[in-house]
Parts: C-alpha cells; sequence; structure tokens
C-alpha cells in the first residue's frame, strides 16, 4: 500500500513570502549604494543562500507579529532581529505585498492548490454537515450557508447560528 500525502493548503505567511520575494531582492540589490559596500558585504553575507531558506525568512518575520500585518512593525522586527538595513521602501514593499496577497494572491493559489490536490467542500448550502476545527478538538455540526467551491471552503452557522469558515479538508460527514 502507497500512502499519498497531499500538499498542505498554502497560508498566508507562504503565499507573502512568494508576492515579496522578488521585490526585497530588488530592494537589497540597490542597498549598497544606500548603506555603503562594508555594510552591504556583511548584510549579503548574512542572508539565506537557498531560495526556501529567504522564503523561510519572509514568511516567520510576517507571523512573528501574531498576524499583524503592518508593514512598518515586520520591517522593524527584521531590523531588530536580523539587523536588516530597513528603510520606508522596504515597508511600502511588504505593505504592498500583504495588500497584494489579501487582495488576491492567497485566493489564487488556494484556487492551484484546490486543482492540484482534488481537494472538495463535498456539501451543498442548507445540508447539515459535521466538521473539525483548527482551534478545538473533537467535531462540531451545523448548516452550510453557503459554499465557494473554488477555494474548497464553506461557511457553516452553527445551532446558536453563529458562522463560521470550514474548510473542504476537515468536513468529516456531509
Amino acid at each position: 500500500m502507497t500512502l499519498t500525502l497531499k500538499r498542505p493548503r498554502p497560508t498566508f505567511a507562504q503565499v507573502f513570502a512568494t508576492t515579496a520575494h522578488p521585490d526585497v531582492l530588488h530592494w537589497i540589490s540597490k542597498s549598497e549604494a544606500r548603506i555603503g559596500p562594508d555594510a552591504y558585504k556583511e548584510f549579503v553575507g548574512s542572508l539565506p543562500s537557498e531560495h526556501t531558506q529567504f522564503l523561510h525568512l519572509l514568511e516567520v518575520s510576517l507571523r512573528q507579529g501574531q498576524g499583524n500585518l503592518d508593514g512598518f512593525r515586520v520591517a522593524s522586527d527584521l531590523k531588530s532581529y536580523l539587523d536588516w538595513p530597513v528603510d520606508s521602501e522596504l515597508v511600502k514593499i511588504i505593505d504592498d505585498a500583504v495588500d497584494m496577497t489579501q487582495r488576491k494572491n492567497l485566493r489564487l493559489a488556494t484556487i492551484a492548490w484546490v486543482m492540484e490536490t482534488g481537494t472538495r467542500f463535498h456539501a451543498k448550502p442548507s445540508e447539515e454537515v459535521q466538521y473539525r476545527g483548527e482551534t478545538f478538538s473533537g467535531t462540531r455540526s451545523g448548516r452550510v450557508v453557503e459554499v465557494d467551491r473554488v477555494i474548497a471552503s464553506g461557511t457553516v452557522a452553527d445551532a446558536n447560528d453563529q458562522r463560521w469558515t470550514v474548510l473542504g479538508e476537515n468536513l468529516v460527514a456531509a
């Protein structure tokens, strides 16, 4: 028997890192004139050499703020923890990447993931479902209010009519 593992659903931090990556690299390449050749050599020498490690560094910088998606806070963390020569241009790059991730890129990455993995939200509006949650153990049940098929998720109302977003991979019974 072969066990095939699916790639996990993309997170906001992962998509943000991929979105910000080219502009951050461009900002780094222009930093020598701003900070001087010696500081630039030291700065570039401290950066991860592998693409995936660099993306992870951007991911962690966003996660550090526990949901605070402010570009100034992320840039300040990069300065405090990693001694990056932060300026207003980097803050703008981070703010723009957060905005683009929120408005478009996370949804597009999730659509691609759904198509790649075949994950579905196997319920229709008004059906009763059971689901696992991200923040609790066990299962809960509710009635499907709305389905967003392209990103394999739905809105489910519990017995108190409180609405929750439920991911297709968290459905237990539909």
